[in-house]
């Protein structure tokens, strides 16, 4: 799949969806709320009309598919022929999907902008941190291998029980945003666009086919790797935003 990338070394983006504000500052591994208390607080937000658990319902499961989801509704949504769309946000390496909402505000945004928001965590590596399976270059520290791919498109996949999806959009955080693009590579069914902020998944690794818009961010007050690119992990190498 080809991507299509606008880099911008700026803070706000726009998906379409939504108008996302964020600041260079990364507060990761603050400490994760119980799935009952990260309900609690959406469904007190105002803007959002409900909460639901998600969950992933096939005849046989694999273990890594068997984790914390959350979607929210936006005021006034009730499921119909009038179709959403879904904002689908995936947390940087060592977070969590709160940690996420809390740093790029999205909840905030729903009865505004009129979308879905689908929340949802990896698995946690070796050192206890969560991750995604995205690609060589980011990121964790684990000897399984997780098929979060396969994961987030049966999540997705689930969510439409509760809500007609339109378009699927991706916001990603760091490793994250690796996973945003890899999603996009494997064909992501019903993916119209994305966000990533600090990496991108690198020129060249996709094969060609759909086209996907992303937007990727990058704060001017980045070490030269992130804004520039350079050297990333394994023998991998990150393309920055003045070069995409």
């Amino acid at each position: 799949m080809s991507v299509r990338v606008w880099g911008v070394a700026v803070g706000v983006v726009a998906l379409g969806v939504a108008v996302v504000v964020a600041v260079a500052v990364f507060v990761f591994g603050g400490g994760e709320p119980s799935l009952d208390e990260a309900m609690r607080r959406l469904a007190g937000k105002p803007g959002v009309e409900s909460v639901q658990r998600v969950s992933i319902v096939r005849p046989v499961i694999p273990a890594d598919f068997i984790r914390p989801a959350l979607l929210a509704m936006p005021e006034g949504y009730y499921k119909g022929p009038e179709p959403l769309p879904l904002v689908l946000s995936l947390h940087g390496y060592g977070s969590d999907f709160m940690e996420q909402d809390a740093y790029f505000g999205l909840s905030d945004l729903m009865g505004e902008y009129d979308f879905a928001l689908l929340l949802a965590n990896g698995t946690r590596d070796d050192k206890g941190n969560r991750f995604w399976n995205a690609t060589d270059l980011c990121c964790g520290v684990s000897e399984r291998k997780p098929d979060d791919a396969g994961y987030l498109r049966a999540l997705v996949e689930a969510a439409s029980e509760y809500v007609t999806v339109e378009r699927v959009f991706v916001v990603g955080m760091s490793n994250g945003g690796f996973m945003a693009y890899r999603l996009a590579c494997d064909g992501m069914p019903g993916l119209a666009g994305a966000e990533t902020w600090v990496f991108r998944y690198g020129l060249g690794r996709c094969p060609g086919g759909v086209s996907v818009e992303f937007w990727e961010m990058r704060g001017s007050g980045h070490v030269p790797e992130f804004s520039g690119g350079g050297w990333v992990a394994g023998d991998g190498v990150d393309v920055g935003a003045r070069q995409s």
